[in-house]
């Protein structure tokens, strides 16, 4: 018999001959075999407490820890069972009820000091070490592919596909070479991207820690292809690159969840650190092309790499993460927090509680892809041409000052990372519109100041578009999270992000139409102009959160 059933007094029906109606009430008192069984509590929950999978650390400090925190219910056992009011003269027929509790009270008292579910009640400062964990996590394999330039050149250190060259000179280059690595890259960066929609419908289909345990699995199975890949006999550096692509997506999206359990004090700073961290990860292939220039071979780089996605995936389980992995449970009591007034988004903003067809027909959805595809050209666009503007903009420069200026964009973007805080509780106090408002700014300043000959303004674009591009993400994800809840976040989100693809398709006929015009116009001052009347338009979205919000809900 179960612990709950042993617990469960027994009904008793007390009939009052006073009444004219002759009513019987059923009341529940408890048995002295029920009051030793409460008493014993704290041992019987500390041992249910721990896991099968723990280590020996926490089978001897969990079951510690629930023993302090029933404490209560065993100091006041007969005032915390229900105690049956029996009138005076009244015969009691014990008959059994039903498989609920009769008592109301000693429900909430059971519920109030439940087993840790869901992050419940996870210590604070073990949830920001959680969120640090996480951090590392996707700063060391998550967006990783998106930063092949540093990894190509470690590979053209190797001479790589310098077969295919006619003239195997010391340096090497010839348009094969090329064209194989930018091959690479193309099936990795479309991999990572398209996963965003296949891993967000997984996600909503199978949970999170499905997902990040398929993106882990991908993610080793690709680190070592590409460890023991080689161009002449074995020539397997585009599957493992795809492999990488789509495991380092799933890995990404399973930790959004985590953001749930911040959703009324700190949301918008983890989403926030989510999306910056995804894309400072690009630093782990730089870091390997330096590490490459002092000796270490490319295949005990990636053999690293996958041991590290062994030891995430160890990581995984619920004593790691005590419940933080899962969405927080709902209670059918309205929590303290919910009380409070909603300042990310408002009120009218709830699209949560609609059905799935009806969230992808309201404006809240529509508004955020005409989001998405505004300001996810520019930023394509950016990464696509940044050393062709630097040659054409304000007035021309030579070819080493723009390869320069190249290698301090990559890394003056990265600043974005350690200000991304500040961001997050921008969003936290004044609301995700604020957000998007902000990241529009940050947009059409760099795409102005880019064309600057004063090398100060330019870093500072630099600086911004770093921020713009971090955080248009932060911002979009906590908009669809907060917007339709978690249960739909990833087939949401994955739909969203589909316009990423489109705008994607758009940079190529558009480069191609910058080249043949260049000798007309002299610079790129004509479509980046176009695209800061395109972010103008883009503040309707914001204003129309801000108008919303005050309404009712859908």
């Amino acid at each position: 018999m179960s612990l709950q059933a042993q617990l469960r007094p027994p009904a008793v029906v007390v009939h009052h001959p006073g009444h004219a109606s002759d009513e019987a009430s059923v009341v529940s008192v408890p048995s002295l075999r029920q009051v030793s069984l409460v008493k014993q509590l704290p041992l019987r929950v500390g041992a249910l407490a721990v896991p099968d999978s723990c280590t020996p650390f926490h089978h001897v400090v969990m079951p510690l820890h629930h023993a302090s925190t029933w404490a209560k219910l065993s100091m006041d056992t007969e005032a915390a069972l229900p105690q049956a009011p029996l009138t005076p003269g009244a015969t009691p027929h014990s008959s059994f009820e039903g498989p609920t509790w009769a008592s109301a009270s000693s429900e909430s008292l059971l519920k109030e000091h439940a087993l840790p579910r869901g992050g419940q009640h996870v210590s604070p400062t073990y949830r920001w070490l959680l969120v640090a964990l996480m951090s590392l996590e996707i700063l060391a394999a998550t967006g990783i592919v998106f930063g092949w330039s540093a990894l190509a050149l470690a590979l053209r250190r190797d001479r790589v596909y310098f077969d295919l060259c006619e003239d195997q000179s010391a340096e090497g280059d010839c348009d094969k070479v090329e064209f194989q690595y930018s091959m690479i890259y193309s099936a990795g960066a479309i991999a990572a991207v398209s996963g965003f929609t296949i891993w967000g419908f997984v996600l909503d289909w199978r949970g999170s820690v499905f997902v990040r345990l398929c993106g882990l699995v991908l993610l080793v199975a690709g680190s070592l292809l590409f460890a023991f890949s080689d161009d002449r006999s074995f020539d397997a550096y585009l599957p493992a690159m795809v492999l990488m692509g789509s495991g380092g997506t799933g890995f990404f999206m399973s930790h959004f969840v985590i953001a749930q359990h911040f959703r009324y004090d700190h949301f918008g700073l983890v989403h926030a650190l989510l999306n910056s961290f995804f894309d400072a990860s690009t630093i782990t292939f730089t870091i390997f092309e330096m590490l490459h220039r002092a000796g270490v071979s490319i295949r005990a780089l990636f053999i690293g790499i996958a041991t590290l996605c062994a030891m995430f995936a160890v990581l995984s389980s619920r004593c790691t993460w005590r419940g933080m992995l899962q969405p927080p449970p709902k209670v059918d009591e309205q929590r303290e927090e919910d009380k409070r007034e909603d300042k990310l988004l408002g009120p009218g903003m709830d699209a949560s509680r609609c059905s799935a067809r009806k969230q992808i027909l309201i404006p809240h959805f529509w508004l955020a892809n005409f989001w998405m595809l505004i300001q996810a050209f520019p930023i394509m666009f950016m990464f696509a041409t940044i050393r062709m503007q630097m040659v054409h903009n304000a007035g021309g420069k030579s070819q080493s000052e723009a390869d320069d200026l190249v290698r301090l964009f990559n890394w003056l973007i990265l600043i974005s990372a350690i200000i991304t805080p500040l961001f997050g509780r921008l969003m936290d106090r004044c609301g995700i519109a604020a957000g998007f408002a902000l990241v529009n700014c940050l947009g059409m300043f760099c795409f102005g100041a880019i064309h600057a000959s004063d090398y100060t303004l330019l870093y500072l674009a630099f600086v911004a578009f770093g921020c713009f591009r971090a955080w248009h993400y932060g911002s979009c994800t906590a908009y669809t999270q907060g917007v339709f809840g978690g249960a739909s976040f990833g087939r949401i989100y994955g739909l969203i992000q589909l316009w990423g693809i489109v705008a994607s398709a758009l940079q190529a006929p558009i480069i191609m139409l910058c080249l043949e015009q260049m000798s007309a116009w002299g610079d790129f001052l004509p479509i980046n102009m176009s695209i800061e009347v395109a972010s103008a338009l883009a503040f309707a979205f914001p204003i129309y959160i801000v108008w919303q919000g005050r309404r009712a809900p859908p």
